[in-house]
């Protein structure tokens, strides 16, 4: 199955199996409210591929604040 935005949610795993999981759990980053944590929806790896290279397609970080480097 191809992946767009229109059936992006579909490609989604448990929150438990994020390995980014600890930046809203773990106190000293801010616990976010179970009410938060219930709506985090990560992505599976071939739906974060999509969504990276969407982004890098259409250039929507190609404006300031997110230049990789200094545009001098």
């Amino acid at each position: 199955m191809n992946i767009d935005l229109g059936n992006i949610k579909e490609h989604t795993i448990p929150l438990d199996g994020f390995q980014l999981k600890w930046r809203f759990t773990e106190e000293k980053y801010d616990i976010l409210p179970e009410y938060h944590l219930n709506q985090l929806l990560p992505l599976n790896e071939e739906a974060s591929n999509y969504l990276w290279n969407l982004i890098e397609e259409l250039g929507i970080h190609d404006d300031e604040p997110f230049w990789s480097t200094p545009n001098v």
